[in-house]
């Protein structure tokens, strides 16, 4: 995993893998998650991420942001609710 955080457009860039991007999905207009052909993150991507309440500085946020994309395979466990658990609403 490799994070990259742009301070002066406050994004942080969260790569898992480098493999090719298949499908692109927005989870609101400040996340997007981008997906392998074979369903696996490659990306996530965090628009205004210090605003909305993240500090990408800190390592709990990046394993907390992990935990909860591990959870999008569970069928009980949705987009939105993963959005809630990183205070992203």
């Amino acid at each position: 995993m490799k994070t990259t955080y742009y301070p002066v457009d406050d994004i942080l860039e969260i790569r898992f893998s480098n493999e090719p991007v298949s499908r692109e999905v927005s989870c609101g207009w400040n996340l997007s998650i981008s997906f392998a052909s074979d369903g696996s993150v490659v990306e996530v991507l965090i628009l205004e991420a210090r605003k909305t309440g993240l500090d990408p500085t800190l390592l709990e946020d990046m394993q907390d942001l992990q935990e909860a994309l591990r959870l999008k395979d569970e069928p009980s466990v949705s987009w939105e609710s993963v959005k809630t658990q990183l205070g992203l609403e």
